[in-house]
Parts: C-alpha cells; sequence; structure tokens
C-alpha cells in the first residue's frame, strides 16, 4: 500500500501507512508460497519412496535365503 503511494506521488512511513490500515480493519496480501508442499503420502498410494521399497525387497531375500 505504501508503495502505490508513493508511487502517485505521496510521501507516507510504512509504519503510518500500517497503523492506518489496523485502525481500519485492513490487511495487506501474505507472501507467496515458493516451494509447493507435497501431501503426505498413504499407504497404497504410487508416490512411496523407491528406498523403502527396495529396502524391504532386499529383506525379504536375506529372510528368504535363511
Amino acid at each position: 500500500m505504501d508503495r502505490e503511494l508513493r508511487k502517485s506521488g505521496i510521501a507516507v512511513s510504512e509504519k503510518r501507512v500500517l497503523h492506518i490500515m489496523q485502525k481500519l480493519g485492513l490487511a495487506g496480501r501474505g507472501a507467496t508460497r515458493k516451494h509447493r508442499i507435497q501431501k503426505r503420502v498413504e499407504p497404497g498410494d504410487p508416490r512411496l519412496n523407491l528406498a523403502d521399497v527396495y529396502v524391504k525387497q532386499a529383506m525379504n531375500k536375506v529372510a528368504r535365503a535363511i
């Protein structure tokens, strides 16, 4: 908001704008997320961790050999 005021030629501090916006019950737009958050993998989901799959297969081979 203060950048827009500066662009239009009105010199005002960030704190003053913040104070007025709080009085009016306004909020600025939050920061956008830079990285997507991956959803938790449910059992049976095809996005399983391949390292876990290979470790389980190797453990089964060892168990069968004994």
